[in-house]
């Protein structure tokens, strides 16, 4: 029942997001996404135990499982701009983790690429799947240099 209910929230969450990312387009959308997640709180790891971040673990990995079948079965093409805003979201609120979320470009061949970052090592993606891009927005950089209101 767990699942299914994951599943109902992701592709609601992501069809949603579809519709306003076409009607406001990609900058107003990082800025939404950006003013309500970089400023919650984040947990200190170190107050943890190990099961703990065993769990935290778990859910992340729960939620990617779901968020990529889900995107599968979308009655659009649902790809990585997609499933960072929503990983990029769920991580924050669900799990307190400081993950960033960023947007790069590639010059020849022109193409875009959105991922998460936890510092400055890839959340679900190897280094050089990514290192071709040119950062063009990152969410805590974008945050504290006061592009977004706090």
């Amino acid at each position: 029942m767990k699942w299914f209910i994951y599943l109902i929230y992701t592709a609601c969450s992501i069809s949603v997001f579809n519709l306003q990312l076409k009607k406001s387009g990609l900058t107003h959308m990082f800025k939404r996404y950006i003013t309500t997640c970089e400023a919650m709180a984040i947990i200190d790891y170190n107050t943890y135990s190990e099961r703990d971040l065993l769990e935290i673990n778990k859910k992340i990995g729960i939620w990617t499982v779901v968020c990529e079948q889900v995107c599968r079965f979308l009655p659009f093409e649902a790809k990585c701009v997609h499933q960072s805003f929503f990983l990029y979201k769920i991580i924050r609120k669900q799990c307190k983790i400081p993950v960033s979320l960023v947007i790069g470009v590639c010059p020849y061949p022109f193409s875009a690429h959105a991922w998460i970052m936890l510092g400055n090592i890839n959340f679900f993606e190897e280094e050089y799947e990514t290192s071709r891009y040119n950062v063009l927005l990152r969410s805590e950089s974008y945050y504290e240099m006061g592009q977004v209101e706090h």
